[in-house]
């Protein structure tokens, strides 16, 4: 049972999983070539937020040059973003200018989750081969499929890592 529970987790989480988000906790690294104009928030791919641990100019410098935590405010919201108080410093463009590391994930799965994880385990453990086109498992899969179906579209986050801003 551990072994499909793992798996299914697995098949959920992370850059390459099918809700677009962390499930287990992960730091993650997002790089921009400048801070966003015109007050605009930098916005943080794959949620749940758990901690934003440091904005930091990539300059080069030792030690790192890091943002004060007082000079931006970070909003947990379906897409976590962060503002600043008082404007983005000035920062010529160039790659990788600016970094902002984050942790994501979940420390508890929420209900929904866990529901997920559960019926895609199950599946897996009542069918390990493939999944066939037979007349009388299809309807146990046509069950299986409508409650992932509908989890994954309450729980997928609707766009891809390029789409950020």
């Amino acid at each position: 049972m551990s072994d499909a529970l793992k798996e299914a987790v697995d098949k959920i989480h992370g850059l390459s999983g099918e809700l677009n988000r962390m499930v287990l906790p992960c730091t993650l690294k997002r790089y921009l070539s400048s801070f966003p104009a015109d007050g605009r928030p930098i916005q943080l791919p794959y949620p749940d937020l758990i901690s934003l641990d440091a904005i930091t100019i990539e300059d080069g410098s030792s030690p790192p040059n890091n943002l004060d935590p007082a000079a931006y405010i970070v909003t947990d919201s379906l897409v976590p973003e962060v503002y600043a108080v008082q404007g983005w410093p000035p920062l010529p463009a160039r790659p990788r200018g600016v970094s902002v590391t984050y942790q994501a994930g979940y420390t508890q799965f929420p209900l929904n989750i866990k529901r997920y994880v559960k019926i895609l385990a199950a599946h897996m453990m009542e069918n390990p081969e493939a999944t066939i086109m037979e007349p009388r498992q299809m309807q146990i899969n046509r069950k299986v499929e409508f409650g992932i179906d509908s989890l994954r579209a309450a729980l997928r986050i609707p766009v891809s890592y390029d789409d950020w801003l």
